[in-house]
């Protein structure tokens, strides 16, 4: 143990007297590397775009059975649950002007049964007074026509 602090003794007299021995150069301690400040990187939060949003619809009525792929060709569906064609927005005129222009319907005498029949409230193809079927356009069965007789 006294060899070790003799030892550890000398070499500190050494490192820290003024004089230097022959044999030992003197000890240059480079200058302190200072490292640079290295900042992390900014984060860049990712791009959220809305989710694409459904363009507004507008009904189409008339005519549009003979006129039905051109509608199509412009965007339009058709919706069976309103039995109505839905436009989008920015080209209703252009769907407004193509079933103008279709050729107009005749109007039959079928179509003037039952609409006679809705006028009074009835269904066309159902009985009014016993709620069976019965040839469209009427509202009244056979049976029932014949019994009033």
């Amino acid at each position: 143990m006294a060899t070790q602090s003799a030892c550890v003794s000398s070499i500190l007299d050494r490192l820290f007297t003024s004089d230097v021995a022959p044999d030992m150069a003197p000890v240059v301690r480079p200058a302190p590397v200072v490292a640079p400040v290295v900042r992390p990187a900014p984060v860049v939060a990712p791009i959220v775009r809305p989710a694409p949003v459904a363009p507004v619809m507008v009904a189409v009525t008339g005519n549009t059975y003979p006129v039905k792929e051109q509608l199509k060709a412009i965007g339009a569906r058709w919706s069976s649950a309103t039995k109505l064609w839905l436009v989008p927005i920015d080209k209703a005129d252009t769907a407004r002007a193509i079933v103008a222009a279709a050729p107009k319907r005749e109007w039959t005498k079928t179509d003037a049964i039952a609409a006679a029949a809705r006028k009074r409230g009835e269904t066309p193809g159902t009985c009014a007074d016993c709620g069976a079927r019965c040839k469209y356009p009427y509202s009244q069965c056979w049976d029932c026509r014949e019994s009033l007789r």
